[in-house]
């Protein structure tokens, strides 16, 4: 099976994070359903991680899942504190930074971070 690599774009506004994050989650589901089983439930499980995983005060921007890397940018009041504990999840392995931490006009941390799948929940 050739699982191609997929892109998520979840723009944020104030309080509307898990709004996005779930009509994501339920749009991937009906994918499910659908038919494309194996890829999707991957991403299913990768957005319920980074769910629970990430902090509050931090939004992602973007997210960026393929065959066995994801990409995550955007805000955080503590971008220091992401990698532990995505790092320690059953999930994830190889967390990194892939730019400098910034600060927005906000004075927001803005973040890069590239980790990589786990091979046992592919």
């Amino acid at each position: 099976m050739v699982v191609c690599p997929y892109t998520v774009y979840v723009y944020v506004r104030h309080g509307v994070q898990t709004q996005r994050i779930n009509l994501e989650i339920l749009r991937l589901a009906d994918e499910l359903i659908s038919g494309k089983v194996a890829a999707n439930l991957q991403k299913l499980h990768t957005l319920q991680q980074l769910t629970k995983l990430l902090p509050d005060g931090t939004w992602l921007q973007e997210l960026d899942i393929s065959e066995d890397t994801v990409d995550i940018n955007g805000f955080s009041n503590r971008a220091a504190d992401l990698p532990p504990p995505l790092e320690n999840s059953p999930y994830f392995t190889q967390v990194e930074f892939t730019a400098p931490i910034t600060r927005d006009n906000q004075n927001r941390e803005i973040f890069r971070i590239r980790m990589r799948l786990k091979q046992a929940h592919h």
